[in-house]
């Protein structure tokens, strides 16, 4: 499988979420199963997840966002995407805390994105020099 995304910086590590989130739901589509069918935590398990910390290194990149179907929310679309998870342990590898149940698919992901909306950060208004 190949992911294939044009980033401003070629060394924000933002593209390696989609494929990390991605990855095993395409193994199982592979597989001849439903991913759509498949227990969240099996997921997980496999890698297929979007960390806490993952989200803080992506907020870090983009910088503040507004969203289309949410009013002025300064933590958005950071925000639902960490709510309903404990604060990251860094003595825990991703591995670790994946098979713990910790993240989101690509599924919770997309659904939170659809409830947010389009959203425009600030920190993509512009490709940044190497």
């Amino acid at each position: 499988m190949q992911v294939v995304l044009q980033e401003p910086n070629s060394l924000s590590g933002i593209p390696e979420y989609l494929r990390l989130v991605t990855k095993p739901v395409v193994d199982i589509i592979m597989s001849g199963a439903d991913a759509t069918k498949v227990d969240p935590k099996q997921i997980l398990a496999a890698g297929g997840g979007l960390l806490a910390r993952d989200v803080a290194f992506i907020k870090g990149e983009l910088g503040t966002c507004k969203c289309e179907n949410i009013g002025d929310h300064p933590d958005m679309p950071y925000h639902a995407l960490t709510a309903d998870q404990p604060a990251d342990d860094a003595k825990k590898n991703r591995d670790v805390l994946l098979a713990e149940g910790q993240g989101h698919t690509i599924f919770q992901v997309a659904e939170i994105q659809r409830l947010l909306g389009k959203c425009s950060c600030k920190g993509r208004t512009s490709a940044k020099a190497l």
